[in-house]
């Protein structure tokens, strides 16, 4: 195999056979089923959340006719090509001249592959700018990679044990008097150790946060009015 000349393809000695079976799968798609699932996997790349990207997939049986298994393994092709994308170093020639030096495009489908993958790549390129932004506004540390929360009771009693000196385990007789609901928050990072951040608060402290939250969006939006001038 030649030297690949772009990211994508720089470690295809380690991709497991399921790569080339979903390449395929992606090649008997109708060219009108191809380019159909160009605009979902540009709104993947967007996506930040897992949340976000099962909502994304779960509308491709109602957008695009054909069999959903086939679909989403050649999504799954396009989305892992189009995150592999160095949108600094990679260039469409290298890229194609790649595909032909791994044997993924047969001569009887060059021409139509060669046609369909210059034209997503051009919506890749259309993409560079919002992936350079993120390239380098993420680079020096984590980044949000999602969040899930949980509310959880907590026991309130009379005399929590402990409370005096003379109290013995055999004398404490604990009685519940109330139930106080908490929320269970854990954020999920893109990178480093450890990948989640755990913690719990109250009502009090969830408001804060989104007041928090909502001042930093208006500052956002603010400094980028400023930049447009």
């Amino acid at each position: 195999m030649a030297l690949s000349r772009t990211s994508i393809f720089s470690d295809f000695v380690t991709y497991k056979p399921k790569f080339r079976e979903d390449f395929e799968a992606f090649l008997d798609l109708a060219p009108e089923q191809k380019c159909a699932l160009i605009p979902f996997v540009l709104e993947l790349l967007a996506a930040e959340t897992t949340d976000e990207t099962e909502k994304i997939r779960a509308r491709i049986p109602g957008e695009i006719e054909g069999t959903l298994t086939e679909l989403l393994s050649a999504l799954n092709v396009l989305h892992f090509m189009a995150t592999e994308w160095n949108a600094i170093r990679d260039t469409p020639e290298a890229f194609l001249k790649d595909l032909e030096s791994v044997d993924l495009l047969k001569d009887d489908r060059r021409d139509e592959g060669r046609a369909f993958f210059a034209e997503f790549l051009k919506h890749l390129a259309d993409d560079r700018k919002r992936r350079l932004d993120k390239l380098f506004a993420h680079s020096l540390l984590p980044s949000y990679g999602g969040m899930t929360t949980l509310i959880d009771l907590r026991a309130v009693f009379d005399n929590p044990y402990g409370q005096t000196d003379l109290e013995t385990v055999s004398a404490y007789s604990p009685r519940c008097t109330n139930w106080v609901p908490v929320v269970l928050v854990k954020i999920l990072r893109d990178r480093g150790t450890p990948t989640t951040f755990e913690f719990q608060c109250e009502e009090s402290q969830v408001r804060r946060m989104i007041d928090h939250l909502t001042a930093a969006l208006k500052d956002l939006k603010a400094a980028e009015s400023e930049l447009r001038k």
